[in-house]
């Protein structure tokens, strides 16, 4: 019983440490303890992994809004079950914890 335990405990402990996605991006921005959603960003990769940098611009004109570092992947489906994902770093800008949003993902933690 004490090793289903264990192994139960640990399997909650899994981190997703890589993801790439295949479509536009949104950007949420911590402001005044409300997030301001800039929609259509572009980060020139279409993968993130933890520790890594993203620097993040608004399309079309590829204006310059911020750089985070990644410290989270988080991923949950949508109500018709597409695959999305939160990549949660911090701000270069404010110092505060902000996130894209990315639909399509895939975990590449493994690969």
């Amino acid at each position: 019983m004490i090793i289903l335990c264990q192994f139960f405990a640990c399997s909650n402990d899994y981190q997703i440490k890589k993801t790439s996605w295949d479509s536009s991006l949104d950007y949420f921005s911590e402001n005044l303890e409300n997030y301001e959603v800039t929609y259509f960003v572009d980060v020139g990769t279409k993968e993130a992994y933890i520790d890594g940098i993203l620097e993040i611009y608004k399309l079309p004109n590829m204006d310059y809004l911020d750089r985070i570092k990644v410290t989270e992947i988080e991923f949950f489906n949508r109500v018709d079950g597409l695959q999305m994902c939160r990549i949660w770093g911090e701000s270069s800008k404010s110092g505060t914890l902000n996130h894209l949003l990315a639909r399509n993902c895939k975990d590449l933690t493994d690969l």
